[in-house]
């Protein structure tokens, strides 16, 4: 499987704020220059595997078929998921 690339050019496009947690699968390669930017920044990462985002993903897939989803439930899930990719 292909890994993914992580560069300050990405990382600039998410407009982080400082000392945010982003999540980075584990198999990702990061260049210094993104290296750079997570130490000026501040940010905090935590490494993510893909098996365990695909469980999430399924995990919201069915709480979207459930016909008792609140908004906030919804909103609960996306902010979620959303936090777990860079």
């Amino acid at each position: 499987m292909a890994k993914n690339l992580t560069t300050k050019k990405t990382l600039n496009k998410k407009a982080l704020a400082e000392s945010s947690l982003i999540y980075i699968f584990a198999d990702d390669l990061i260049t210094p220059g993104a290296k750079d930017l997570i130490r000026e920044k501040k940010l905090r990462c935590k490494y993510i595997k893909k098996e365990e985002l695909k469980a999430e993903i399924i995990k919201i897939i069915e709480e979207l078929t459930t016909e008792q989803f609140s908004a906030e439930k919804k909103e609960k899930i996306t902010k979620s998921i959303l936090a777990k990719i860079v």
